[in-house]
């Protein structure tokens, strides 16, 4: 599974529309030319829908090398098909607004599908090295 992330990248597809953030929200400012002007700037791939929603594209690579410790780090962070989500929502937001039209989809790099049981390992790697301090005031 690393070999493929690191070989064709992931892909984050996202869909400003009335689920989930405005193109205000997430770009600061809904100026049709301003968002256009920072997706062009920042690679990232970008379509008007007739109805005047926004869909954009994002390739980005998938696996960081570190030296010291030597570690791999597979970083798709925004995974709708999160084995934990609630299958009732997800089935309806798909029969509302189909799978394309969803406010997060990740895929891999080249467009193809994340599994299931990559998603499934992808959080179990995560929650096994994930540390977490409580919070104490004043600190």
């Amino acid at each position: 599974m690393i070999k493929r992330f690191e070989t064709v990248g992931w892909l984050l597809i996202r869909n400003y529309n009335d689920i989930g953030a405005s193109v205000a929200d997430a770009f600061g400012t809904d100026d049709r030319r301003a968002v256009e002007n920072y997706c062009r700037a920042n690679a990232i791939k970008f379509e008007w829908q007739p109805d005047g929603a926004l869909r954009t594209w994002q390739r980005r690579s998938a696996v960081v090398h570190h030296r010291a410790p030597p570690a791999v780090l597979v970083q798709p962070d925004r995974i709708p098909q999160r084995v934990d989500d609630d299958p009732e929502v997800r089935e309806y937001l798909v029969d509302i607004y189909g799978e394309d039209g969803l406010p997060f989809n990740t895929r891999f790099g080249n467009g193809d599908a994340i599994g299931a049981d990559v998603v499934q390992l992808i959080n179990e790697v995560y929650e096994a090295h994930t540390a977490r301090d409580r919070w104490q005031a004043g600190t």
